[in-house]
């Protein structure tokens, strides 16, 4: 019998399902979607299922992928790719070339698209950002709001600002909110 291990101490594991629940709360939250509700767009009775993988304390099932996909309105294929990197780094690695649990000598490159929201406003990156990791963009966007406050051409008092970053095929990745 085989038994599915990850060749990760259960630190790694645990940091990357942890990662993984921030991906999909953010992905329930852009949404506008409560636990509950994404309990039942799922067809799950216990809203504290939803609870429990956003903390990183379990995994989607395989055979419920694509009713997740639907119910978060995006492509399926993003999505399973995506819990890839937190689910089964070792075979993401394999096929996509990247390890995101351990540093890579030359991380594949991959970009990330930002868009700057305050309500119904959207400001969009066209360009995006290269990058090797989610963390690098992450730490590069926060960078560039905190020059954009210093030169004060980001007006804090205009509303409340977040910043989405999406991957190339436009599947929100991270929300943060810059309140």
């Amino acid at each position: 019998m085989y038994a599915h291990h990850q060749r990760l101490d259960s630190d790694e594991v645990q940091g990357l399902r942890r990662e993984g629940g921030r991906f999909l709360r953010d992905l329930r939250e852009a949404r506008g979607l409560s636990q509950r509700q994404l309990a039942s767009l799922i067809g799950t009775d216990y809203y504290t299922f939803i609870s429990q993988l956003e903390a990183g304390r379990g995994r989607i099932p395989p055979d419920r992928y694509r009713v997740w996909a639907d119910a978060l309105r995006v492509d399926a294929r993003d999505f399973v790719q995506t819990l890839m990197r937190f689910y089964d780094p070792m075979t993401y690695d394999v096929l996509f070339g990247t390890d995101p649990g351990r540093p890579a000598s030359s991380p594949r490159l991959q970009r990330y698209h930002v868009n700057l929201v305050c309500g119904d406003a959207v400001i969009e990156d066209p360009v995006g950002v290269e990058a090797g990791s989610l963390d690098e963009v992450h730490d590069e966007i926060l960078a560039a709001i905190d020059e954009l406050r210093t030169e004060r051409e980001l007006d804090a008092e205009a509303g409340h600002w977040s910043i989405e970053i999406r991957n190339a095929s436009g599947l929100l990745m991270q929300a943060i909110d810059l309140a």
